[in-house]
């Protein structure tokens, strides 16, 4: 399988998936540090990025559901 264009049909909903994992990724690892520093800016940072994961997977739904 080769990689997608940005021409691709697909091309959104992989890009879509991209920033959903990569901000969920991002959240945990803020979550992480946050507990074990205790650091309330760092707890911030990390609900942040959750909620960029949780916008990114409505927009995932959407061109799902548009593909099928």
């Amino acid at each position: 399988m080769g990689e997608l264009t940005p021409d691709d049909t697909s091309y959104p909903l992989q890009q879509a998936l991209l920033s959903y994992l990569d901000s969920r990724r991002k959240a945990l690892r803020l979550y992480g540090e946050a507990v074990d520093s205790g650091d309330d800016a760092v707890a911030a940072q990390a609900k942040a990025a959750a909620e960029d994961a949780s916008r990114a997977l409505e927009e995932l739904k959407k061109l799902s559901a548009s593909n099928h």
